[in-house]
């Protein structure tokens, strides 16, 4: 039987300096061509981190070993949820944000051992897609296509608008045309029966006067500008009240998600379900808490899970 894993806490400042230390190593060249690190790296890792940190507690190679398998297992689910339809790195709150409820059950359900949680924060991520094999080739730059997806999409949905408007244009146009096509049809028919040509010119400047005071000319102007207006101002309540109702049912599904993410992060933390429900439930009512809650250590989380659901 194999020795039970050497168990050891690890502090953020502690999590920091490995990070830092293996981006060091990887640009020294120390990292094979599999991804994973050349032996006795180990020992070198261990090295730096207490020359950097002095007081660091008690801490062995094995310790290292463990925690760079956890930091990995971490980023690969990360980086393979990233893979999938629906999912997107979200800058802000440094973690991945997911477009519905549905593709984040659906995603459960084909990977229920993953390692890492949509909208658990994340903010190694990065950093660790240079240090773990997934670099400018995936991993970075799936983040970036991520990110671009919705600004093409949004320059997509305005083109689009932009000739929607101009076919509605158009179509509209021509009425116009028929309208003084017909009227300068009728007025050289009327000036082509004039025997002389010095009448014919007369005529000609009559129907020049006549087709600026024309009241036919104008009712269809004045009837196509009422028809575009309308239909502008109808296109643009329709349009708002759509966006209300588009942010409104948004914002509900992010708040929902939020508190997913948050109850499979107590979950991790070993939170009795009594408690974890009602800090749920209090964060779904006061939902000033859940960013609190995202910007708190894990100790901290805990008792201020304990705290909510006593209130």
């Amino acid at each position: 039987m194999g020795d039970k894993p050497d168990r050891r806490q690890w502090t953020k400042e502690e999590v920091d300096t490995l990070i830092y230390v293996l981006e060091d190593l990887v640009v020294g060249g120390f990292k094979a061509d599999a991804g994973q690190f050349k032996p006795g790296t180990y020992g070198m890792i261990l090295a730096k981190i207490k020359e950097k940190i002095p007081d660091v507690p008690a801490m062995n190679e094995n310790h290292v070993r463990n925690k760079m398998k956890k930091l990995r297992e971490r980023y690969t689910s990360c980086y393979e949820m990233l893979q999938c339809s629906g999912f997107a790195w979200d800058d802000v709150k440094q973690c991945v944000a997911v477009d519905s409820i549905e593709v984040l059950s659906t995603y459960k359900k084909k990977n229920p051992k993953a390692k890492y949680q949509a909208w658990s924060p994340f903010p190694e991520y990065e950093r660790l897609c240079h240090i773990f094999g997934h670099d400018h080739a995936t991993g970075v730059i799936q983040i970036n296509q991520r990110r671009e997806r919705g600004k093409c999409l949004a320059e997509q949905q305005q083109e689009q608008q932009a000739n929607e408007t101009a076919d509605e244009d158009d179509g509209v146009a021509p009425t116009e045309n028929v309208a003084e096509n017909a009227t300068e049809s009728h007025l050289n028919m009327h000036h082509t029966s004039s025997a002389s040509a010095s009448d014919a010119s007369v005529s000609t400047r009559r129907g020049k006067r006549a087709r600026e005071i024309d009241p036919f000319g104008d009712l269809v102007k004045t009837m196509k500008d009422f028809v575009i207006d309308s239909k502008e101002e109808g296109v643009k309540i329709c349009e708002t009240m759509a966006e209300k109702k588009h942010k409104g049912a948004e914002k509900e599904e992010q708040e929902i998600d939020e508190l997913e993410a948050i109850l499979n992060e107590l979950e991790r933390l070993q939170v009795p379900m009594k408690t974890v429900m009602g800090a749920v439930y209090r964060m779904q009512v006061e939902p000033k808490h859940i960013k609190l809650f995202w910007r708190l250590r894990d100790s901290a989380k805990v008792e201020w899970a304990e705290k909510l659901a006593s209130v």
